[in-house]
């Protein structure tokens, strides 16, 4: 069956925070007030607003009000960077169980927003996951300037596609549990294709057939054994 709208876009929120929560766990713990620009928000406040940008509309959403007045509940910052990550967990979770109250007929009704009345589905996709989305990727290039290491989320990062890079000069791929599974041995990879957790994967075939290395996207949790099995699921496949 086809998920309604409402489905749709809890399912992608959720998706969304799971990446943005790796970037708050990785963010350089000694650099809360790090502020590249002197009129813009420090590393830490930028990636509280991450929270907000859940919080607040989701509760204008529940009480139909657009208040600023009042504020949703556990929105109090955090003061030190360790406890950014939890506390975006908690808030986001509190802010998803606001949006379970509606039903799909809700998207359509128009609520007190920033601008004037706007309809809940608009205040959904653009002011909670668009906007968190936009300021991800702000937070992103702070973390980087602060000497952090951000993770992957779209692609590998940079060191990951330079450790694809060395691996694929040596002859193996370096797998997600640290692994190392050697083509030739069973089959190559010679495709790439998406699992449903939106991951890149390897297609295999034996090497008596075709021997072309391609770049792998490892998989959290791959391991060899999986590895073999999608060799031998692919054995024929050249997608």
């Amino acid at each position: 069956m086809a998920m309604n709208e409402l489905e749709m876009f809890l399912s992608t929120w959720e998706h969304e925070a799971g990446k943005t929560l790796k970037l708050l766990q990785v963010l350089p713990v000694r650099q809360y007030d790090f502020r590249p620009d002197a009129g813009g928000r420090s590393l830490g406040e930028l990636a509280w607003h991450l929270a907000e940008a859940d919080a607040y509309p989701s509760f204008v959403i529940e009480s139909g009000q657009f208040n600023l007045g009042i504020k949703p509940p556990n929105i109090e910052r955090p003061r030190q960077v360790e406890a950014l990550a939890p506390g975006y967990e908690r808030v986001h979770q509190e802010a998803v169980a606001r949006i379970r109250k509606l039903t799909p007929e809700d998207l359509d009704r128009s609520i007190p927003f920033v601008t004037g009345p706007t309809p809940i589905r608009d205040i959904l996709w653009s002011a909670i996951l668009a906007h968190s989305v936009h300021h991800r990727g702000q937070l992103s290039l702070m973390c980087r300037l602060a000497g952090g290491q951000v993770p992957a989320l779209y692609g590998p990062n940079r060191e990951e596609a330079a450790a694809m890079r060395a691996t694929a000069t040596g002859g193996g791929l370096r797998l997600g549990d640290g692994n190392t599974w050697s083509p030739g041995s069973t089959g190559t990879v010679v495709g790439r294709g998406w699992n449903d957790g939106l991951e890149r994967f390897g297609t295999i075939k034996r090497p008596e057939v075709d021997s072309e290395t391609v770049w792998f996207h490892p998989v959290p949790g791959l391991t060899a054994n999986r590895l073999k099995h999608i060799c031998h699921e692919s054995a024929n496949r050249k997608d």
